[in-house]
C-alpha cells in the first residue's frame, strides 16, 4: 500500500480505480490539504480497500488473482 499526501494505492493482478475528492479546491494550480468536513469521501476509500482486502482473503474468488485500487 502506497500512503503519502495525496494518494491511496494498493495494487494488485487486477486493479480498480477511481477518484474521490477527499480535500477542498485549492487555487487554480494545485489541491487543497484541507479534508472536507461533512463528506464521506474517506469512508468511501477506506470502504473500497476494506472491500478489496475482503474479496483477496477468500479462496472461492478469484483464484490466484489479487484485486488492487489506485
Amino acid at each position: 500500500t502506497i500512503n503519502d499526501d495525496s494518494s491511496y494505492v494498493s495494487l494488485g493482478d487486477l486493479n480498480i480505480g477511481g477518484f474521490i475528492m477527499a480535500t477542498y479546491s485549492g487555487d487554480k494550480t494545485s489541491c487543497s490539504k484541507t479534508y472536507r468536513k461533512g463528506s464521506i469521501s474517506l469512508e468511501l476509500a477506506e470502504a473500497i480497500a476494506y472491500a478489496v482486502k475482503l474479496v483477496n482473503e477468500d479462496p472461492n474468488l478469484l483464484p490466484n488473482i489479487s484485486v488492487g485500487f489506485v
